[in-house]
């Protein structure tokens, strides 16, 4: 158990100037503390000197194991765990202290399996844990010390937290443990954006890091949420951002980095993709070297809308845009107001609809109900009931729009009979995320004319005299139209345009001119409606019977409106010579007379008769009738009436109709009754449907006929002068 150092082998001997000797040796492992050694040194003939150096023997700790937890939040606690070896048994005192600048709040240890929940006071400027106090040592065969604590850092990545260890008779230890700090962020969105499709997002994200970052900041989301190009922007800096491997479009953010506590605003801008309608959906993605990547979802709502055309829209998802879609407008885009119509829209839009199709009209600019359909078939259509101030058509369940799929929709119903003129309200079309849309169909609504006609002073005109037309003009509605200019075209043809004349006055006039319009004539007059205006007419010379035209009266914004004007026109039939054949006719005779006759206007056909009172007739004799070329064996006979004789020149086919400027000829063979002596004055009376009796006498003389006896006296006279014969003479008249 002694070591023997020989001195004076190497030649080194003690004397009185002294000799330096130097000693090298390792305390035993064991030894811990004071060694309290005793070195002797001898030589022959010396007595022994026994010296014991001042030598403490301190213990060696050392770390075998040493592991950190998983990376922790900035602001969370993170735990190691130090398995340190001692190359002996201390004995106490044992200490771990970490500075207190490292360490954000409290600093815990345990030992073994744990936890690490007792509290390391503050001393000096350093966390001490006691770890002797509570009878842990360092042992040679292993400690594990455990410690959790919060990295004081405020930038993500590793942060280096020195441990130092030291226990009675022991060095100290000084472990630096690299705790691995994560970053964090939150996002500050927009509340909502509701962009219109295909229409440019500008996305402001206000983004708080808790710590600070080292590098490798970025934005990103996946290509397939936008369409196109994204960028993002800082200020006035800006950057095209790059699709990656994995299909993202990566922003790296431009002379930027997170600092802790300071707010750093980008904006991202893209544009949606234009088939999205309702949420967006996309995710993006803020990440940085050593930070918990952060994902948001901003509350962006993408608006769809019919028409994919180009043209510009409000940009407000709130607004209303103006359908490009002209509609079919069922019978015409003019209809008197009253009249059903139908619209019919074909429609499709820049994404599929998802719900709540509706389409509404405003109950003020319709008459009753409104039906909807998918096809012009009325039987078909469905109701739209009244919503509010509005009739509203409930598509949603049978109607989808789409982007390449045209959706037909039909519309009935009678616009408002009170609003006359261009249909300026709107139909709104709107569906769950679809910007409304507003048509305004071409549709023009006309008044409708109520009139009554009368003709004065009388309904029957003699041809070639003029008429006064009133025409009682009101509307279809209640409230007055004010001043407007009414106009009332004749066909040229059947009326004497010289002589046409119109007045808003009076009946009586004073008369303004009708101006003659290709084949109208056309009269116009300013009046306020409901009103009267008159109209001075003197119809075509050729034409009898009903007036065979019709009026056609219109106005600005009202249907036209034709109306017969409600006379009758007399013909009028001149005999140009009536010739008897003799002139003077014996009793009991026949007489031939010939009437040449022209008229105003044709008489209607078999209506044409010749009159003739039975009293100037006689009884004993046939009355008849015949052509030009006829004789009294191929005449006609007439028919006895009551107190005349009628010829009715249409009992033959053809018949003898009155003509309009040519001669009609008739031959009538009769009798003079026996009574009249003398002139006939036997009047003849032209007679036709719709035309004014024209009566003739023709230049008849009845020569009277004697019956005479005589007797002569004397008997038998001899011839002589001077002799009286006496003729006696006795006459009867027949």
């Amino acid at each position: 158990d002694t070591v023997l150092c020989e001195l004076s082998t190497f030649g080194w001997n003690f004397s009185p100037a002294g000799v330096d000797i130097f000693l090298w040796f390792t305390p035993a492992l064991t030894a811990l503390g004071p060694l309290n050694m005793n070195a002797t040194f001898q030589a022959a003939d010396f007595a022994p000197l026994f010296v014991v150096p001042n030598i403490t023997v301190q213990a060696v700790l050392q770390v075998s194991v040493l592991s950190v937890s998983s990376p922790a939040l900035q602001g969370t606690a993170a735990a190691t765990n130090i398995t340190l070896v001692s190359s002996v048994n201390t004995t106490g005192g044992e200490l771990v202290s970490v500075p207190e600048s490292q360490v954000n709040g409290s600093l815990y240890f345990g030992w073994g399996t744990g936890p690490a929940t007792i509290l390391c006071p503050l001393y000096s400027g350093f966390l001490v844990c006691d770890l002797g106090s509570h009878g842990v040592g360092f042992l040679t065969s292993a400690t594990v010390l455990l410690f959790s604590l919060i990295p004081n850092t405020l930038v993500a990545g590793p942060f280096p937290v020195q441990f130092f260890m030291n226990a009675s008779g022991s060095g100290t230890l000084q472990v630096s443990v690299n705790f691995v700090v994560l970053g964090s962020f939150d996002a500050i969105m927009t509340p909502t954006v509701n962009p219109i499709s295909g229409t440019q997002v500008n996305l402001p994200i206000i983004i708080v890091p808790h710590c600070s970052s080292v590098g490798g900041e970025e934005v990103y989301l996946a290509s397939s949420a936008i369409a196109g190009d994204l960028t993002l922007a800082i200020g006035s800096s800006s950057v095209a951002c790059l699709e990656d491997q994995l299909g993202n479009l990566v922003c790296q953010l431009p002379n930027a980095t997170f600092v802790a506590g300071q707010t750093l605003t980008v904006n991202l801008i893209f544009t949606p993709p234009t088939f999205t309608v309702g949420p967006l959906n996309a995710v993006i993605t803020m990440s940085a070297d050593f930070f918990v990547s952060s994902q948001v979802v901003p509350l962006i709502t993408v608006y769809a809308y019919l028409d994919p055309v180009p043209r510009v829209l409000p940009s407000n998802y709130l607004s209303s845009n103006t359908l490009t879609t002209v509609p079919v407008i069922l019978p015409s885009n003019s209809v008197a107001a009253g009249m059903s119509i139908q619209l019919g829209y074909y429609l499709r839009a820049t994404g599929n609809s998802t719900g709540a199709e509706e389409i509404s009209i405003p109950s003020s600019a319709v008459e009753g109900d409104v039906f909807w359909g998918l096809s012009r078939n009325v039987t078909l259509a469905m109701p739209c009931p009244a919503s509010g101030s509005f009739r509203v058509c409930d598509l949603s369940g049978q109607v989808r729009y789409f982007l390449h799929t045209t959706t037909a929709v039909w519309l009935t119903f009678t616009p408002n009979t009170t609003a006359i003129g261009t249909f300026s309200s709107a139909i709104t079309f709107s569906a769950q995320w679809f910007q409304n849309s507003l048509s305004v169909p071409g549709l023009t609504v006309l008044g409708v004319f109520e009139v009554e006609i009368s003709a004065l002073p009388s309904p029957l005109v003699v041809s070639g005299s003029s008429v006064v037309v009133e025409v009682d003009v009101s509307v279809n509605f209640a409230t007055g139209w004010g001043s407007t200019v009414i106009s009332a075209s004749w066909s040229s043809m059947l009326v004497n345009a010289s002589q046409m004349m119109v007045s808003g006055v009076s009946s009586s006039g004073p008369w303004q001119p009708c101006v003659v319009a290709v084949t109208d004539v056309v009269c116009s007059t300013n009046i306020s409606l409901p009103g009267l205006f008159w109209m001075l007419v003197t119809p075509s010379s050729t034409l009898t019977g009903w007036f065979p035209g019709v009026v056609t009266m219109s106005a600005p914004l009202f249907s036209n409106y034709t109306f017969s004007p409600g006379f009758k026109i007399l013909g009028v039939t001149s005999v140009v010579s009536s010739l008897a054949t003799p002139p003077t006719v014996g009793l009991g005779h026949t007489v031939l007379v010939e009437l040449h006759s022209i008229s105003t206007g044709p008489s209607l056909s078999n209506t044409s008769r010749l009159v003739l009172p039975s009293g100037k007739l006689s009884l004993n004799g046939l009355v008849r009738w015949g052509r030009v070329s006829d004789t009294f064996s191929t005449a006609y006979p007439c028919q006895t009436l009551f107190q005349s004789v009628l010829c009715d020149l249409g009992d033959i086919v053809p018949g003898i109709n009155f003509a309009t400027r040519a001669t009609t000829v008739v031959k009538i063979w009769f009798v003079p009754v026996e009574t009249v002596i003398g002139p006939l004055n036997m009047p003849i009376t032209y007679e036709a449907d719709n035309f004014v009796s024209a009566v003739v006498i023709p230049n008849i003389t009845v020569a009277g006929s004697f019956t005479a006896t005589f007797s002569v006296t004397p008997k038998v006279q001899s011839l002589g002068t001077n002799r009286t014969i006496v003729l006696t003479i006795s006459a009867t008249a027949q």
